[in-house]
């Protein structure tokens, strides 16, 4: 299974944000880019099948620094299906108070 994710139903047609920091952190060519998450999922500990997640906290650094970590948590969820999916992430660019919301489109 690859790491590309198709957008729901309704977000095809919405303004996809573009990355930030693609080729710096992780490689700028989705084809490439997907190779290297299967082939930390394929690298990473098994998870245990026998509960549900019901929360996962991720990190976000580079591939290098944390991409294994990541990995885990996502290859730990990928079993399970969720009706909302929350994004807490800080501002690298930005300092601003309270929260942002991406209105435009999808991610």
């Amino acid at each position: 299974m690859g790491a590309i994710f198709t957008p729901t139903a309704g977000a095809q047609d919405a303004m996809i944000k573009r990355p930030n920091v693609a080729g710096a952190f992780y490689s700028a060519d989705p084809q490439e880019l997907s190779a290297h998450i299967d082939y930390l999922k394929r690298s990473t500990a098994k998870v245990p099948l026998d509960r549900r997640v019901e929360m996962a906290i991720a990190p976000h650094a580079g591939y290098p620094y944390s991409g294994p970590v990541a990995a885990y948590t996502f290859k730990a969820i990928a079993r399970n299906q969720y009706s909302t999916v929350v994004v807490i992430a800080p501002s690298h660019f930005f300092p601003f108070n309270g929260i942002s919301v991406w209105r435009q489109g999808a991610f």
